[in-house]
């Protein structure tokens, strides 16, 4: 087996977003497979200001950029994973250690393309659309989608005033589409969840709109609660909050991103981001029609089960893929020269 390292900014729970979550579960997997896990954040860490943690069976550090580099090194790693502005420096720091590299993308901004031009070992996209837009030709790549566990978001049927919730108040998500629903049905509570990352825009003068922080347990805290779930955003590159909402048994209005259609597929109900009385429609019919409430329901759950399968397949593609080049670089440290040693005269 393999050791295992991760380079990044943010670990989960305490760096709470999508790209965290999909790493935990990814590291989490290789533990499962035997391999020795460690992971290293530059950023975020647990509140009491601890230096070195456990989580899920990895061990986890949090060190200054610089250190974090020279700590990956010092754990003699077989393979050093990474992801956004770290990627295109671990990839370095794995060559110099002699060991592989593997990156994940998340979506095409710059770090994506950066991480691609540094010629990792393994190039991991979170989306069949991103593979198709950034995939260069000739490069060790496989397509693991953000891992849905379905099991940890089933909830209860929500209540006769649940919510219309959105999560992640950051200009990119879209809140302009939630306030103006807020406002166009004044009788029905509205649920702002704060992000885990991005400025939040968070606004006065709407009386049923709660907000609340973004918390661990989001099932009995946010879609338990919630009866619709909204993903206006301008940009999303697949919808980590979307297929949750959807294992919960929640119908997801969304806007038509190149993410969220695949992410979602028949489970989601696409609205225009430029048209805000077609998402009024929408949310109106679901909460006044119980039989469109119910179909939509259901296809949210058959969507779930979907990704649920899905992430069991990919993940074992992943830890095949990850175990291989671990495998390849024992090798090469194998056929290194050993320099000869000096003998007296």
């Amino acid at each position: 087996m393999s050791r295992i390292v991760a380079l990044v900014h943010g670990l989960y729970p305490h760096q709470r977003a999508g790209s965290e979550t999909m790493l935990d579960d990814m590291l989490a997997a290789l533990v499962e497979r035997g391999h020795d896990v460690h992971a290293i954040a530059t950023l975020t860490g647990p509140a009491d200001g601890s230096t070195q943690w456990e989580r899920r069976g990895y061990t986890c550090w949090r060190e200054t950029e610089a250190a974090a580099a020279e700590l990956a090194v010092m754990l003699e790693p077989d393979v050093i994973v990474s992801h956004h502005h770290l990627g295109p420096g671990a990839v370095a720091t794995a060559r110099t250690c002699g060991a592989s590299s593997a990156v994940i993308l998340h979506n095409d901004f710059k770090w994506s393309r950066e991480m691609i031009n540094a010629r990792p070992d393994l190039i991991v996209y979170n989306t069949h659309w991103l593979h198709r837009k950034l995939g260069p030709r000739g490069a060790a790549s496989i397509v693991v989608h953000p891992p849905l566990h379905a099991d940890r978001y089933a909830a209860d049927p929500p209540p006769a005033d649940g919510a219309v919730t959105m999560i992640n108040l950051d200009r990119i998500k879209g809140p302009d589409i939630f306030y103006a629903l807020a406002r166009a049905i004044p009788d029905t509570p509205f649920l702002a969840v704060r992000g885990g990352y991005g400025k939040q825009d968070e606004r006065t003068g709407y009386a049923n709109v709660t907000f609340m922080d973004h918390v661990e347990d989001v099932t009995a805290l946010v879609y338990t609660p919630s009866r619709i779930v909204l993903a206006p955003s301008r940009y999303e590159s697949y919808g980590r909050g979307a297929v949750e909402a959807c294992a919960a048994g929640r119908p997801v209005v969304a806007t038509a991103t190149a993410g969220l259609r695949e992410s979602l597929g028949p489970g989601g109900i696409f609205a225009s981001r430029g048209n805000p009385a077609e998402w009024t429609r929408h949310v109106r019919r679901l909460l006044t029609d119980a039989d469109a409430y119910a179909r939509a329901s259901r296809a949210a759950l058959a969507r779930a089960g979907e990704l649920d399968a899905m992430r069991r397949t990919e993940l074992a593609q992943w830890c095949a893929a990850v175990g291989e080049a671990g495998r390849k670089a024992a090798q090469r440290r194998q056929r290194r020269p050993v320099a000869p040693t000096a003998t007296a005269p």
